[in-house]
């Protein structure tokens, strides 16, 4: 894969536009419990393959751009990557604390 190709992979993923559907409800397919488990499943399998892929790619594109990059810029290249994991990490766990005040009020 090129470059771009993997740049557009890694920002679909990190995006989370593969994963399919709400987290907390059935799509309006009136799944039964059985079948809520079974989606739970398949949406955790999902994200656990989505991770993986992510880190190869950007593992790969770090990679690639060392072939080009001075150890400077590289440099700044994975302390930028890395404040922006820490961002989304700290966004997560806001959405999460957010969810659950949200469902305290109902």
């Amino acid at each position: 894969m090129n470059m771009k190709t993997n740049l557009l992979i890694l920002l679909l993923v990190s995006s989370g536009t593969l994963i399919a559907g709400p987290r907390d409800r059935d799509m309006g397919l009136d799944l039964t419990e059985t079948q809520k488990q079974q989606m739970a499943e398949v949406k955790e399998r999902s994200k656990t393959r989505l991770k993986a892929a992510h880190e190869e790619i950007q593992a790969q594109a770090q990679a690639e751009m060392a072939e080009f990059l001075t150890e400077e810029q590289l440099a700044k290249v994975e302390e930028k990557m890395a404040r922006r994991l820490e961002r989304a990490e700290n966004r997560k766990g806001h959405k999460k604390r957010k969810r659950k005040m949200h469902r305290q009020d109902d």
